[in-house]
């Protein structure tokens, strides 16, 4: 028994030996390792870094950056390499490898390729017993050259500072210390700094006869850009085709000019070449599979430079694409109001053959093809005439054929209404009934007049058209005419008529041969005006003119 407990007490206190001697360092977690990584690229706003989560990094990771920093030391030549910390980023976006941060201008100096960047893994501090002191852990003082030592005080000082501070706290060292046995090898260090700063000034100098001042720098980094806007419709009918045009002010710099569009919310753009569209202007079509079906497309134009930069347009937006309502005459302006007045004389300064006419309408397309409009209108038509035998036996005396039963006046006021139906895309009938109240000579006398007129057209009736009809007005006459409207001159209107009628009083037949020009002023308001010669006879024959007011919309 006495043995058994001898031998536990032995086992106890080695045990407490060994746990008082055993190393804590070993026990303790290690510190986890810093990860290091390089900027790689630094473009279009954005720096990338070449460490990423197969790295260790978590998600938005905030990493310090160090610039590296190489020189020669002027007493041992020996090169001394160093780095200095210029500030911290936090990294927006962590990939597998790489990662990318837009948020780097607040650094000590601007970010530069090579640069290196390290991310401080969190570390575990471990419990470290100190050792009691000894005899040996007293410090040992430095038996270093005192000169040596004033060398490398200056030398560590210029680490970092520019070229001119580097030369000024040597100069003040060899002011300081002439008789150190190191000034020639520190008048040779100056020497080289001089040497240096007067090629970089050189250099320098050779870039500046490009641009005197900072505003001739701007505008030479200016020459090279595009400088573009885009424009596509807001809204697009399916199927159709949707051009967008990008305007460059600068178009000599453009080598080629794409569009990027995709449909929104999708990951990537569909890249389309455009085409050179006029001296400064490139165009192309939204792709016919993406106007297909409603939705919404996003697009954007870049520009390739002929220095090899890429340059995104101005004006980047959306189309919504959708489906247009069934509508029976897609065409625009259906709507169409007309003013006219005209006035014809047969038998020049006498006013015995003569009639004028004063008419507004409006007309409404339909686009039925049975059916392609309607019209209605009313009017007002005043004439004074007789027989060509009947003036000429009066001709020298006004008054006598005025008191002539037989000289008539005539005045109509009337309404009518008309429909047209379009038979192909050339070819047209219409039909038109007007009813009418008729006063002659006795103003008291008031009677009621029918009428009809038809025609057949010739070509669309928006374009290039030649129209014949015939008319019939009960009381007054009748007339048959043929009308050729040319429109092949934008924005002036013209048109060329023959008439053969005998208004006003439905005697002896006459033609009037007219011609008009006219001008549109704005997008559907146009006016347009013509002159004529009117005969019945070889010797009864006078002027014509006449003006017409147009609205479409």
């Amino acid at each position: 028994m006495k043995l058994q407990t001898t031998r536990t007490i032995v086992a106890a206190f080695l045990l407490l030996i060994h746990s008082c001697w055993a190393s804590p360092a070993t026990a303790a977690p290690k510190n986890k390792k810093p990860v290091e990584g390089r900027i790689v690229q630094i473009a279009d706003g954005e720096l990338i870094v070449d460490i990423g989560l197969d790295a260790g990094l978590p998600k938005a990771a905030r990493v310090k950056v160090f610039r590296r920093l190489e020189v020669t030391h002027p007493v041992t030549k020996k090169t001394v390499v160093d780095r200095f910390l210029i500030g911290e980023i936090q990294l927006q976006q962590v990939g597998e490898v790489l990662s990318i941060t837009r948020n780097y201008d607040k650094l000590a100096r601007p970010a530069a390729v090579g640069d290196f960047v390290v991310f401080d893994a969190p570390a575990v501090s471990p419990v470290i017993l100190k050792p009691a002191k000894t005899k040996s852990n007293r410090p040992v003082r430095s038996k270093a050259d005192p000169e040596k030592q004033k060398v490398d005080e200056t030398f560590y000082k210029t680490l970092g500072q520019p070229i001119t501070t580097r030369i000024e706290l040597w100069e003040t060292f060899l002011a300081k210390n002439p008789k150190s046995p190191y000034a020639e090898a520190v008048n040779v260090e100056v020497t080289w700094l001089r040497g240096r700063l007067d090629a970089e000034r050189r250099l320098a100098e050779e870039r500046a006869q490009y641009a005197d001042d900072k505003k001739e720098a701007a505008r030479i980094r200016a020459a090279s850009r595009a400088s573009s806007n885009s424009v596509a419709p807001k809204r697009a009918p399916v199927n159709s085709e949707t051009p967008v045009v990008a305007t460059f002010r600068s178009p000599q710099n453009v080598a080629q000019a794409r569009l990027l569009v995709r449909e929104f919310g999708k990951p990537t753009y569909e890249t389309i070449d455009m085409q050179p569209n006029g001296d400064t202007q490139w165009s192309v079509n939204l792709p016919a599979e993406l106007v297909q079906e409603p939705g919404v497309l996003e697009y954007s134009v870049e520009a390739v430079r002929k220095d090899g930069q890429l340059e995104r347009a101005e004006n980047a937006g959306t189309v919504e694409v959708y489906t247009p309502p069934q509508d029976p005459a897609p065409r625009p302006n259906r709507s169409r109001a007309r003013v006219t007045g005209e006035f014809v004389n047969f038998n020049l300064g006498s006013g015995t053959d003569e009639y004028w006419r004063a008419e507004a309408d409006y007309r409404y397309d339909l686009g039925l093809g049975w059916l392609e409009g309607f019209r209605v209108g009313a009017g007002i038509f005043n004439g004074t005439g007789a027989s060509v035998s009947e003036i000429a036996a009066n001709e020298d005396s006004r008054s006598e054929i005025a008191a002539n039963e037989d000289s008539r006046f005539l005045s109509l006021g009337y309404g009518f209404a008309e429909v047209d139906s379009a038979i192909g895309d050339f070819w047209g009938l219409g039909f038109a009934m007007m009813l009418g109240n008729r006063q002659g000579d006795d103003i008291d006398t008031f009677e009621s007049s029918v009428g009809v007129r038809g025609f057949l057209r010739i070509g669309k009736f928006d374009g290039t058209r030649l129209t014949t009809g015939l008319a019939f007005i009960g009381g007054l006459g009748s007339e048959a005419w043929m009308t050729l409207d040319l429109l092949e001159i934008p924005k002036v209107p013209m048109e060329a008529e023959v008439v053969v009628t005998n208004l006003p009083v439905g005697e002896d037949l006459g033609v009037s041969l007219k011609y008009g020009a006219g001008y549109e002023f704005y997008d559907g308001f146009s006016v347009l005006g013509h002159v004529g010669w009117n005969a019945r006879t070889i010797n009864h024959h006078g002027p014509g003119a006449g003006l017409s007011l147009n609205i479409n919309w």
